[in-house]
């Protein structure tokens, strides 16, 4: 568990510089409103954030919570994998993926786009950790990856087509290729339901309560405009719209863990009806 918030931590930084095109090796961390250094002894995972509340020690600048929470998230996620698989390359590579999930889903949340230096290397790393995977073979994992890719782009030439406008982003197709290459083409479909079901609930609810996207610009954190998934800049979010990253991640988490128990009350539910 703590490797994984150690993990986490890491992530942070990712999730913070790579918007911003910035390297995530240097400088070290630092406070975003001071610029000064963050000690060791302050940048001990979620700990830390506690103990100062929140702040930074020498000019008092609130830090995001969204720290603490993708700390403990993977800190949790590290504990759910060896749970799940044991310890061992299963384990590890399914870390991987949820580590690359959540930088994703954090990314997205704020800036409305999927960086392909996260999306493009997960490809790669779920085909290569096809050979140990428990869930899916290298053929599937390949096939889950090019059918995922060929489909989300039928499915947002098609939408174009018929609303005049961009209907899925391209970071959407790449990040649906690397769940495919990770759980295998067996796993598209209950992702893609699980993620435009939850997604509809969310949007509904924030409607209802009057929360929904106003369909302004969003500042990029970098002080620009908000881009899309191919990067142009001044991309205003349609009215109403929610970035659909962080569902598809979130469907693809629920598979890894519920998937095997889902697809088995599933078959004897239809072997019930048919007998």
């Amino acid at each position: 568990m703590a490797f994984g918030a150690v993990c986490g931590s890491f992530l942070n930084v990712v999730v913070v510089r790579l918007p911003r095109a910035e390297s995530i090796a240097f400088p070290g961390s630092h406070c975003m409103a001071c610029g000064a250094p963050i000690r060791a002894y302050d940048n001990i995972p979620v700990l830390s954030y506690l103990l100062l509340r929140g702040r930074c020690r020498r000019c008092g600048a609130r830090f995001s919570a969204r720290y603490a929470l993708v700390e403990a998230a993977c800190g949790a996620g590290a504990a759910a994998m060896i749970a799940a698989f044991g310890v061992g390359w299963a384990a590890l590579g399914f870390f991987v993926f949820f580590w690359l999930l959540l930088g994703i889903a954090a990314i997205d949340l704020e800036h409305w786009i999927i960086p392909h230096e996260l999306s493009w290397p997960g490809i790669g790393l779920g085909l290569l950790f096809a050979w140990v995977n428990p869930r899916a073979d290298f053929r599937a994992a390949l096939f889950g990856a090019a059918l995922a890719w060929a489909a989300f782009t039928l499915l947002s030439w098609v939408g174009e087509k018929v609303f005049k406008k961009e209907a899925l982003g391209l970071g959407d197709r790449w990040l649906l290729a690397m769940e495919g290459a990770f759980l295998g083409w067996g796993a598209l479909l209950p992702i893609v339901f699980l993620s435009s079901l939850q997604g509809s609930i969310v949007g509904l609810a924030l409607i209802a309560f009057g929360r929904a996207q106003s369909g302004e610009p969003r500042a990029a954190a970098s002080g620009g405009a908000a881009k899309d998934s191919t990067g142009e800049e001044d991309w205003v979010p349609p009215k109403n719209a929610l970035p659909f990253g962080p569902f598809l991640a979130l469907g693809a988490i629920e598979w890894l863990f519920l998937g095997p128990a889902l697809w088995g009350w599933y078959q004897s539910k239809l072997f019930q009806a048919l007998s």
